[in-house]
Order: structure tokens, then sequence, then C-alpha cells
């Protein structure tokens, strides 16, 4: 495993064309896992996934070797939230194109940040 002293993050904001996928509890676990596989990681144990209090939605988490995923919804605004923190680098862009084709996303914004740097990459085609 390729273990730095970095920390990596990316975050993923979009809208999705169907309200259907960001309420279902067994795709987003499947999502979680995939991408553990897509980033090269290792899950620790199962997906967990709950309702979001007080705004229909779902979160999801899977613990990693190097840290942890996450993945939100929010049904009023179709819209997700997702998350990769950790400490080995992955390739971002086959992270980004797994979560816009899953939920159907548009109007997705993309942020990749390490330790020593912040760049937003949401002007990247992909």
């Amino acid at each position: 495993m390729d273990i730095s002293n970095k920390n990596y993050f990316i975050s993923i904001i979009g809208f999705s064309k169907n309200e259907k996928l960001l309420s279902d509890k067994k795709l987003i676990s499947t999502i979680l896992k995939n991408l553990v596989e897509i980033a090269d990681m290792k899950a620790t144990r199962e997906p967990v996934i709950t309702k979001i209090e007080n705004e229909p939605g779902l979160e999801g988490y899977i613990p990693i070797d190097t840290s942890n995923i996450t993945i939100s919804t929010f049904l009023l605004t179709r819209s997700i939230v997702a998350g990769i923190h950790t400490c080995k680098n992955f390739d971002y862009k086959k992270v980004i194109i797994y979560l816009k084709d899953s939920f159907d996303l548009e109007n997705v914004k993309f942020f990749y940040y390490t330790d020593s740097d912040f760049r937003p990459i949401s002007d990247v085609l992909l």
C-alpha cells in the first residue's frame, strides 16, 4: 500500500436528475463499496446507511484502512455531497466519473485537497 504522510481529500457536490437514486439505501451501500475498489482502498467494515434527521435524505459511511468515504443525499434539493479522506493517493477522476454516472448527476462541483495543495478542479471536463 502506498501510504504517505500527506492527507488527500476530494469533495464532490452535484444534483441528480433521478430522485429515486438518492433514497435507495441498497444502491448507496453498493456505491460506497465500489468506491473503495475504484480508489484501490480496503474497507474495514460494511457501509453504514442512516436517515438524515430533519430533512429527507440519507447518509452513508464506510471506514477504509486509510480513513473514510462518505455520501450524503438530500431529497428536497436532489443533491449529493460525497467525500473521500485518506493518506493514500488515488485516481480522483475515476471517482468523479463513477459518482456522476451512478447518481445521474449534473451541475457537479469537485474540490481536491492535499496538505500542501488546494485545487478546485470543477472546471475539469470528465
